[in-house]
């Protein structure tokens, strides 16, 4: 009985399946990210106000990782998982705690370094944190991080004045000096009472001053008549000006409050503290977003080996807006395809062959599932592979998190292989060199194809691009 292409395809992505399974199985468990492996941690805290899924984590204002789920005990307290970058060196005295950007900034997890005196002996290097710990000590939230707490300190103050003033008025040494003093006023009341007739008469003669001052001030042929009248040789009234100023501020002054003008409305509009906060509310989700997203560009080049030294090479842009969505772009060369149209291959069996385009683009959506592939995670891609549609799987191996396996599976009718109604699939592992960007690759490409099916063995090197980050970040 014939087998249909549509069993065949079925078997073949289970044994795809399983092979991963195999290698997933053999190796332990694998991290949770494609880009940077993670580490995970918990640590527990009394008060999490302003934390959520998602919410980053820092340290010494550096973003190292984020924050996975929040869990309510039943004593009371919130227990936080998060990941942390794993290449991220941490003193073994290191501690969590929320903290805040600013009075109105966001909230984050700040992983906050001890005092560091326990030394390695002979050493001026601290002990650092063993990686099979996972559960960080917490300590209090930090004096910026919740405004409530600066003005129960000012309500504290006031309780400790008002304290001190009874203190003060009960103690009857005390009490006996303001007796003194209330009498010492009564007594100086009294003797101005009994100088009333000469306190008057001063009074009579500073007016009778002051009269003759303001004559002079209106004679314009005195000397204090003629500065308020003029400001030297500039001709202008001092005291004019001042009067126009004084008339200018007041009429100002009105419009405000009758919420005339641009500022007018903005201090009389009951909704100005409403759109304030919006606006507030909104920058922070924005700059949130920015900080989730996560971008890798990537360019490999790899060898047929048995295609008489034909070749492949593909660039890439991977976007990663958060923990469980990823898009790839690309671009592949083909030289398999190159070989078709090159008069130097005319009678081979390469030459004059459709194996497509010599340049082929990718567009693929890619989605994580967390723990559906014996518990542990699984990112799945759909889409556009090669020019033809396709779909592809990716992880990342434990216990040698540098090694990164993928599958593809595309051109379900073989369109791009000659005299082939195959799918063409290609299985990838690449590990990479340390942190420098490079790494090494080996696999097979179209595993199905006798005729063109081959192993490869290549190199390339992917980046972070923060640029780029910021400016598909304003786009969400």
């Amino acid at each position: 009985m014939a087998i249909s292409n549509e069993t065949k395809v079925g078997f073949l992505v289970i044994a795809a399946l399983a092979g991963l399974a195999w290698l997933s199985v053999k190796s332990g468990s694998f991290g949770t990210s494609l880009a940077t492996p993670m580490r995970d941690f918990t640590t527990s805290f009394n008060d999490v106000d302003g934390i959520s899924k998602g919410s980053p984590v820092k340290m010494s204002g550096v973003p190292v990782g984020e924050v996975q789920s929040i869990q309510l005990q039943p004593n009371g307290t919130a227990v936080v998982k998060m990941q942390v970058r794993k290449d991220l060196t941490l003193p073994a005295d290191v501690s969590a705690q929320v903290d805040s950007s600013g009075l109105i900034g966001e909230k984050f997890v700040s992983l906050v370094p001890g005092p560091q005196s326990r030394i390695v002996s002979g050493t001026d290097m601290p002990i650092l944190l063993p990686p099979t710990v996972t559960q960080l000590p917490s300590t209090n939230t930090s004096a910026g991080g919740n405004p409530a707490d600066k003005f129960g300190k000012v309500a504290d103050d006031l309780q400790s004045m008002t304290g001190n003033l009874r203190s003060v008025l009960g103690d009857p040494d005390n009490a006996a000096k303001l007796q003194t003093i209330i009498d010492g006023l009564s007594t100086l009341s009294a003797n101005m009472e009994g100088n009333s007739g000469e306190i008057i008469a001063n009074i009579r003669e500073a007016s009778a001053s002051l009269k003759e001052v303001l004559a002079k001030a209106n004679d314009p042929s005195s000397t204090i008549g003629q500065l308020l009248a003029t400001n030297g040789t500039s001709g202008s009234n001092p005291m004019g000006d001042m009067q126009q100023a004084m008339r200018n501020l007041n009429e100002i002054t009105t419009k405000i409050n009758s919420g005339q003008g641009t500022i007018g409305q903005l201090v009389n509009d009951p909704k100005t503290a409403e759109k304030l906060n919006g606006a507030l509310d909104s920058l922070s989700s924005i700059t949130k977003k920015i900080d989730q997203f996560k971008t890798d560009i990537d360019f490999q080049a790899y060898s047929l080996l048995t295609q008489k030294g034909a070749g492949k090479g593909a660039a890439t842009i991977t976007l990663q807006p958060n923990d469980h969505r990823y898009y790839v772009l690309g671009v592949t060369s083909d030289g398999l395809a190159s070989y078709s149209g090159d008069a130097d291959r005319i009678g081979t069996k390469y030459y004059g062959q459709d194996f497509g385009r010599t340049t082929k683009f990718t567009a693929q959506i890619g989605q994580i599932y967390k723990g559906m592939f014996f518990g542990q995670d699984l990112g799945m891609r759909i889409g556009l592979k090669d020019s033809s549609g396709g779909i592809g799987f990716d992880t990342r191996m434990p216990g040698v998190q540098p090694l990164r396996l993928t599958a593809d599976l595309y051109d379900f009718g073989g369109s791009h292989t000659p005299d082939s109604t195959k799918v063409h699939v290609d299985l990838k592992a690449r590990y990479d060199i340390g942190s420098t960007g490079f790494y090494g690759m080996a696999g097979y490409d179209n595993v199905l194809s006798k005729r063109y099916g081959s192993p490869i063995i290549g190199a390339g090197y992917h980046f972070v691009d923060d640029d780029l980050k910021y400016l598909v970040g304003r786009a969400l």
